[in-house]
């Protein structure tokens, strides 16, 4: 049930999180199995390495990007829209709206509950943007514990 009235809310499967076949099983995943098998499988290609019933990191990559090509045409620059999605996807359509190739996710880090924003220009280029921010969650965390906090 939306929290606003009057804001439309749509669901995509195309933002869920990079599947990782056998490493996702049971209902957790196995980052560091996926990581270790692909670097052995594959050495300098290990974005390449698509394990059986998952996808490869550059698989999910090229899925961020037709995902933000897909927003950029069905949406106005003048239009604010939110997405919630998981790090991976999320993090590969960030890089993908900035130009950087996907070699540069081991750069960045996206943690759970962070914002992200891009303000994108109408040919769709980014022309500021603002990565992982969670100053919300220490707000709201030194609020609890009766600390004055302002905000500017």
């Amino acid at each position: 049930k939306p929290f606003l009235k009057g804001v439309p809310i749509v669901y995509s499967k195309r933002m869920i999180e990079m599947k990782i076949g056998k490493f996702g099983e049971g209902g957790l995943d196995d980052w560091p199995g996926f990581f270790k098998e692909a670097g052995e499988k594959m050495g300098e290609n290990y974005h390449l390495f698509r394990p059986e019933g998952g996808e490869s990191m550059q698989d999910c990559y090229d899925r961020a990007r037709m995902f933000y090509l897909y927003l950029l045409k069905k949406h106005s620059f003048k239009e604010r829209i939110l997405l919630v999605g998981h790090g991976f996807f999320s993090m590969h359509l960030i890089l993908d709206a900035l130009g950087l190739d996907l070699f540069e996710l081991r750069y960045y880090h996206l943690n759970n509950a962070s914002i992200s924003t891009l303000d994108i220009d109408k040919g769709g280029k980014v022309k500021d943007f603002h990565i992982n921010d969670y100053h919300h969650l220490i707000y709201e965390g030194m609020k609890m514990k009766g600390l004055r906090v302002t905000r500017d």
